[in-house]
């Protein structure tokens, strides 16, 4: 194999896998956070925008953050596969799913199903995305989300003129973004651009 090929093979590998950078993570707070800031606003018609605006945060991220400093990240040796972190998520996800039916009487009949529903698969969605890039910290996330949305659907009561639904779910994306932005500096202290004179 030449030294060419092996250079795209890893400049793939970091496009589409590296997740040290915490774009990954910026992509989901600011889909969490836009979809309660939507509904907020009551405009849900362009929820659907949010996709575009993470995978595009991702890929300029990549192009103008990642890419510039790929020749000082130092990539991970590929450890042993660990499925503890992912099944240890799926039992709380479950056992999440358990105890909100259970303490939601008369919930499936006034629409806490389906709400329940769509946080888990979001969840196992999250859980899924931290599997296969080998990002643990997603496992955390996906119980934040599912937590989030589950829990504020079942203690939805309006305080004021806020939703706590709507409350929980923006939280959420905040403390995603936080914590994708605290992975981000980290990430920019830790490797320099590289320039034509560190090249």
């Amino acid at each position: 194999m030449s030294e060419k090929t092996v250079m795209k093979d890893i400049n793939r590998r970091i496009f589409l896998f590296y997740t040290e950078d915490g774009l990954i993570d910026l992509a989901i707070g600011l889909v969490l956070f836009g979809f309660g800031g939507l509904l907020f606003l009551d405009m849900p018609g362009y929820i659907g925008v949010l996709g575009l605006l993470a995978v595009g945060l991702w890929y300029l991220g990549k192009r103008r953050i990642t890419m510039p400093r790929i020749g000082t990240i130092r990539l991970r040796q590929a450890e042993k596969e660990k499925l503890a972190g992912f099944f240890i998520t799926m039992i709380l996800l479950g056992s999440g799913v358990l105890a909100t039916l259970l303490t939601r009487t008369g919930g499936l009949k006034s629409g806490t199903l389906p709400l329940l529903m769509f946080a888990l698969v979001l969840a196992l969605g999250i859980s899924a995305l931290g599997f296969i890039l080998k990002a643990h910290r997603l496992y955390i996330y996906a119980i934040l989300v599912f937590s989030a949305l589950s829990g504020g659907n079942v203690l939805n009561r309006a305080v004021g003129s806020t939703d706590l639904f709507i409350l929980f779910v923006m939280v959420a994306g905040l403390i995603i973004l936080a914590a994708g932005s605290v992975v981000l500096s980290r990430f920019l202290r830790k490797y320099p651009k590289v320039t034509e004179e560190t090249a």
